[in-house]
């Protein structure tokens, strides 16, 4: 998988490696020293431990505490949640490689004191444990996206439902020659006027699509980048259709999954469209969808993590910090 597919399906790793400055002390005490942490998730004397550098034990309960004194309720808060999302998903070779990989464009792209200084805010010691934090957001993104996938009647189906979401792909034969008119009611008609090739190359699509699928047709004859992916452009719904032209837009809508449109004319020539039903992993894996599904999941995935949390022995007994985590629950705007 190259760069650019990396990114474009581990999109959320990438937005969320900004958040990650945030953290600020993120394992920022010093008990690291010049060893790098590891996080367990044992037990000792009914106590959490999540450090255990050079065979001592450093407890949950202290770590959260001691943070919370040193740098506030909210990245205390943050870390917690960290810890718990750690332990509570699998690190697959997937996960592992994905890191891997895009800590080394980082690597390459970046210099090794920029680079450094952010590691150390993240809690890390060395430039190598830059896979480490950004296996940490692959995780976040699984434990997530892993709770919406087992809710989704609540939280995927009413906005896929809303937004009358499908999944659009396309073959383009471009046309260099296109006028604009508009009918009585002030619409934009646009009007092609091929040359010999253009028409040609448009024959030949409609005679392909009769024995070939959609994707092997679209694969070899659309003039845009969607051709490498079987002329899939993404998921459209009454939310997004506006970033389309108006023709393509209304035929998007229009079409029922399984559809495939006759031929219609934008400004940019001939354009033929499919439409398949929108899994609830593809809502998932768009940026827009996505944003709009965990919207409303906030509440009860703070509870999810509070009640894993007691599972896993943590206890926090701070009182400011008690008070700030149950604003959480609750769902009501946090105090400064």
């Amino acid at each position: 998988m190259d760069f650019k597919e990396l990114f474009k399906k581990f999109w959320f790793v990438i937005l969320m490696a900004i958040a990650l400055l945030v953290f600020v002390v993120y394992y920022g005490i010093d008990y690291a020293k010049n060893n790098t942490p590891d996080v367990a998730s044992k037990v000792v004397d009914g106590k959490t431990v999540i450090y255990s550098i050079d065979d001592e034990n450093y407890y949950a309960d202290d770590l959260y505490e001691t943070l919370y004194a040193t740098s506030g309720k909210e990245i205390a808060y943050n870390i917690l949640k960290k810890d718990v999302i750690s332990n509570s998903v699998k690190t697959t070779p997937e996960m592992e490689t994905t890191a891997a990989n895009y800590a080394a464009y980082i690597l390459q792209n970046y210099g090794e004191k920029e680079i450094l200084s952010f590691v150390k805010q993240s809690g890390y010691n060395k430039i190598e444990d830059l896979s480490n934090l950004y296996l940490d957001q692959l995780k976040e993104n699984e434990f997530v996206t892993s709770f919406l996938n087992e809710n989704a009647d609540k939280y995927i189906t009413p906005v896929k439902e809303e937004n009358d979401v499908r999944k659009i792909s396309h073959i383009l034969v471009k046309v260099a020659d296109v006028t604009e008119s508009e009918d009585e009611n002030g619409n934009v008609i646009h009007t092609s006027n091929p040359t010999d090739e253009e028409k040609a190359k448009l024959d030949s699509v409609l005679e392909e699509l009769k024995t070939k699928t959609f994707e092997e047709v679209a694969s070899a004859y659309s003039e845009d980048g969607s051709a490498s992916n079987g002329g899939l452009l993404g998921l459209v719904g009454s939310n997004n259709s506006s970033m389309y032209v108006k023709e393509f837009a209304d035929k998007s809508m229009e079409l029922k999954p399984g559809e495939v449109s006759e031929v219609i004319t934008t400004t940019y020539g001939y354009h033929i469209l499919k439409c398949d039903e929108a899994t609830n992993q593809d809502l998932l894996s768009d940026e827009t969808f996505y944003s709009l599904i965990s919207a409303n999941s906030t509440n009860d995935i703070n509870k999810l993590i509070d009640d894993k949390a007691k599972e896993m022995g943590i206890e926090v007994k701070d009182e400011n910090l008690l008070a700030y985590m149950e604003e959480l629950l609750n769902g009501s705007e946090v105090s400064e």
